[in-house]
């Protein structure tokens, strides 16, 4: 399904963390899923200063 041609959007993963203790995780199968829409994906990881 290419929703692309008819819509303008972006998957959008925010990551808010206290520390470097990893991030999102995105299993094979939902990455193949969300590249079937052809709409970009952006991951942004957000560091908090009060750890």
């Amino acid at each position: 399904m290419d929703l692309s041609t008819e819509f303008k959007g972006i998957w959008w993963c925010g990551h808010f963390q206290s520390s470097f203790d990893g991030g999102p995780t995105l299993t094979p199968s939902l990455l193949k899923e969300l590249a079937g829409f052809e709409i970009p994906l952006h991951i942004d990881n957000y560091l908090s200063g009060d750890a």
